[in-house]
C-alpha cells in the first residue's frame, strides 16, 4: 500500500534521477523500448492523485507520472 503523506510529495521533475522524464515519449535514452512507463514497473505502486508513488529509493520523495520513464525501469 500507499505510505502516509504520500499525496503532499512533491511532483517529480524531468531529470529528477536515473534519467527520468515525465513523458516517455520524450526520452531517447539507450535502454527505453516503447511501451515501458512508470505505470507498468516493478517499482510502481499506485496512483495519488492523478500521479504514481514509485518505491525505488530514488523516488520515494516525489511522486511520478505513469506515463513517465526511467533507466532503472523493470518490469513488473
Amino acid at each position: 500500500g500507499l505510505p502516509d503523506g504520500v499525496e503532499d510529495l512533491p511532483k517529480a521533475e524531468d531529470d529528477h534521477a536515473h534519467d527520468y522524464v515525465n513523458d516517455a515519449a520524450d526520452t531517447d535514452h539507450a535502454r527505453f523500448q516503447e511501451g515501458q512507463l512508470c505505470e507498468n514497473c516493478q517499482f510502481w505502486v499506485d496512483y495519488v492523485n492523478g500521479w504514481g508513488y514509485c518505491q525505488h529509493p530514488d523516488f520515494t520523495d516525489v511522486l511520478v507520472r505513469g506515463e513517465g520513464w526511467c533507466s532503472v525501469y523493470a518490469p513488473a
